[in-house]
């Protein structure tokens, strides 16, 4: 396939190895069952070690959950949100730092925070991840 769809599955292997019962989509869809995730390319920075020996790419990883009043939700989005821990999505994403031998390094640097999403006529709650991918 193609250097980011690899990427993308090898985070999505890190997230459903740690996370139970997320739905994990490599593509961003329409609608999603949640609690779900999906991973997103950023900026793609070519060429930042002198003649083409380092790239710097930036993927998201948004997580989706239940509805914006719903308590549980809520609570079920602090424990993504924890640096560390079994829910721990930052934590996820970092159990396997070089992706099997496919990047150089990675680096979840920050996450926003609760937002409001709109997907299929449902609002929901998540929060979005910056993942720092070195090649």
């Amino acid at each position: 396939m193609s250097l980011t769809n690899d990427i993308k599955e090898a985070i999505a292997a890190n997230l459903k190895s740690s996370i139970q019962g997320m739905q994990i989509l490599g593509y961003v869809r329409d609608q999603v069952i949640p609690p779900a995730a999906d991973i997103r390319r950023g900026t793609v920075d070519y060429d930042r070690a002198l003649e083409g020996g380092v790239h710097f790419w930036v993927m998201f990883v948004r997580v989706f959950v239940a509805g914006i009043t719903d308590k549980g939700a809520q609570a079920q989005l602090d424990a993504y949100l924890d640096p560390d821990g079994s829910s721990s999505v930052k934590a996820a994403i970092e159990s396997d730092r070089q992706l099997g031998g496919l990047v150089d390094d990675l680096h979840v640097s920050n996450a926003t925070g609760e937002q409001t999403y709109t997907m299929g006529g449902s609002q929901m709650i998540g929060s979005e991840w910056t993942v720092n991918v070195w090649l």
